[in-house]
């Protein structure tokens, strides 16, 4: 199975046809997860290609106090054409908390007033839009903008029905069609120029109609770091040499699957329990975790597993470690709609994945053998997943090559370079 058809066309950039200075404007406030990644690789992809024009980068305020590595990596160089820039805490709390769909769709329209202030502040000539998914209502109906907009689109699953054994209700048959109808008439707009989309699957089907010049196949990124030699990993984290070792990595909650992993836990037999150690990498939300702690500490107690929970936020440049000592990584995630970098960073550390079935998660990992996939939302399927990479032969649904080629694919460069190929021009 080869890559996705639309493959990166490579535009050398650099020089720009335009005699009108690109001032570039990214805007994300969120400041967990992807986000504080894709900016500090856009940052670094700028610094070492000597891209000429400004770059603005809209920030809330507790970006600044969380990724202090990625303002002093731009200060480090000593750049004036790159400027972060923080809103005002008045105008972060004066937005919507969001507990329901309708404060959701209020907050978007005050984010995107946000987006039009600060771009006519910066005499923005692009602004990109860090997370597409959010702003659609206000790309309908909000103002227009001062400048052309693009966009990372994160979760389509409107062509979902043409994946292999997906099943759809009719709620999400209704959905997805109404969210092809919202795109559709977005893209539409004069000054959406550019709708960059991680799913791959995305701008084929979109060829079926007239907009496809206006999307662009976006590579799921992860930066390569140099090597970290832990010695002995197991010893120093404590797990027996002899057990295979699984990782789930990431926000430790109910959408990655955590509670369903446990119950799994529970039902392992011995034989497969004494051979097996799981560490759990990543914040847990507060309100779970004396149960998440509790329920740990008696399987560690009361059965043959070792677990270990490190319970933080572990930065970029950390992530590849956990990945290249660890077996088997985990991903079983509930209903998740949209790609996973769990899926890449397995990838990138040539670790197979043990995955949901459902949606773009379970259509690359059977498409490009990155794994096995499993219905996450059962334990017992979870169990039978474990035991299968414990003892089964795994050479017809796991492809080491394709597993190397699908991370090449996905590399910081390539991520970047299609986001600045398309913003200048």
């Amino acid at each position: 199975m080869s890559l996705p058809d639309q493959q990166i066309t490579a535009k050398k950039h650099h020089s720009q046809s335009s005699t009108k200075e690109a001032r570039i404007m990214l805007f994300d406030l969120s400041s967990n997860g992807h986000h504080p990644s894709h900016i500090l690789y856009l940052l670094h992809y700028w610094i070492s290609h000597s891209l000429s024009g400004r770059l603005f980068i809209v920030v809330e305020p507790q970006f600044l106090k969380l990724h202090p590595e990625i303002i002093k990596k731009a200060q480090s160089y000593h750049l004036k054409n790159i400027q972060f820039i923080s809103i005002s805490d008045t105008e972060i709390k004066s937005l919507t908390i969001v507990k329901s769909f309708l404060s959701r769709r209020k907050r978007a329209l005050q984010e995107w007033k946000l987006v039009c202030k600060y771009a006519q502040q910066v005499q923005a000539t692009q602004i990109q839009l860090m997370y597409f998914d959010t702003f659609q209502l206000p790309l309908l109906i909000g103002q227009k903008p001062p400048c052309p907009v693009s966009g990372t689109y994160f979760r389509p699953r409107f062509h979902y029905h043409n994946f292999q054994d997906y099943h759809s209700s009719i709620k999400e048959k209704l959905l997805s069609q109404f969210e092809k109808k919202r795109l559709f008439i977005i893209l539409k707009k004069n000054f959406l120029k550019t709708l960059f989309c991680l799913d791959p699957f995305v701008s084929n089907y979109i060829a079926q109609d007239y907009l496809r010049d206006k999307t662009k196949y976006l590579p799921d990124p992860v930066l390569h770091y140099s090597s970290q030699n832990p010695g002995n990993f197991k010893e120093k984290i404590g797990i027996d040499s002899f057990r295979k070792v699984f990782l789930l990595f990431g926000a430790l909650d109910q959408r990655k699957g955590l509670f369903q992993l446990l119950e799994a836990l529970q039902q392992l037999e011995n034989q497969v329990a004494k051979q097996s150690a799981f560490l759990l990498i990543g914040k847990v939300a507060p309100q779970s975790l004396t149960k998440v702690t509790e329920i740990i500490a008696q399987l560690n107690h009361t059965t043959q597993l070792q677990i270990i929970l490190e319970n933080r936020f572990v930065k970029d440049e950390e992530m590849q470690f956990y990945f290249s000592n660890s077996d088997i990584i985990l991903a079983p995630y509930q209903q998740h709609v949209g790609m996973s970098g769990i899926q890449v960073r397995a990838a990138a550390a040539g670790k197979p994945v043990l995955s949901s079935d459902y949606g773009l998660m379970g259509e690359l990992t059977d498409k490009y053998k990155l794994g096995l996939t499993i219905d996450s939302s059962k334990p017992a399927e979870i169990v039978l997943g474990i035991k299968k990479f414990l003892n089964g032969d795994l050479s017809s649904q796991i492809d080491y090559q394709m597993i190397k080629k699908f991370a090449d694919h996905n590399t910081a460069e390539n991520f970047a370079n299609v986001i600045f190929s398309n913003l200048i021009h």
